[in-house]
């Protein structure tokens, strides 16, 4: 009797060792399986991180190229600008500079105003330039000016405004109208275009 408690001691002994040994083997698989799970969830997630940072980094180095070309398409061109106009005598012309942005007739009329070579009310109908002439349309308020002055301010007048126009934005020559017709002031009829330095 004691011999079988014994036997049977050990058998339990072993079933309990086999199966602690059995555990032990599909504990370390089951860990090894999740160990790799996990590694190659790790991976799968870093490989996905990554790639959406290339990603982000691609997008974002083509939007600051694209940005680049967008501010340098509306980079503004600043440039020292001379102005002309009649001297307070009516002798000679005087030149102030100033700095305009994308330099137009309609910035350089602004400032023949501001310098007193115009009146204010002056505005530009159309213009543009031709085979480096250029063609300038006033309205009303221009003609108005000119006819209030002698000639010798009229003259000066024409120049200044011409002087201003041909040397900021390029041209040989200026032809004026005023409402699409030949200016015609009493003191001259200004039926060709009017070149810098002709008085």
């Amino acid at each position: 009797m004691l011999f079988d408690q014994f036997k049977e001691d050990t058998v339990m002994r072993k079933k309990k060792l086999i199966f602690a040994g059995l555990l032990a083997v599909a504990a370390a698989a089951g860990l090894a399986g999740c160990s790799k799970d996990t590694k190659q969830a790790e991976k799968t997630t870093a490989e996905t991180a990554a790639g959406k940072e290339n990603t982000t980094k691609k997008k974002t180095a083509s939007g600051k190229k694209s940005d680049a070309a967008e501010t340098d398409s509306k980079k503004t061109v600043v440039r020292e600008c001379t102005i002309y106009a009649p001297d307070d005598n009516v002798e000679t012309l005087i030149n102030g500079k100033v700095k305009i942005e994308d330099v137009t007739a309609g910035k350089l009329l602004k400032e023949m105003i501001k310098m007193g070579t115009l009146e204010e009310g002056t505005r530009i109908n159309s213009f543009q330039i031709k085979k480096q002439t250029a063609y300038i349309d006033f309205n009303k308020a221009f003609e108005k000016t000119l006819r209030k002055m002698g000639s010798s301010g009229e003259v000066l007048t024409v120049q200044a405004v011409t002087k201003t126009i041909c040397e900021n934005l390029d041209a040989k020559a200026m032809k004026f109208t005023v409402e699409g017709k030949v200016l015609e002031t009493g003191h001259n009829i200004y039926d060709e275009p009017q070149r810098p330095g002709e008085e």
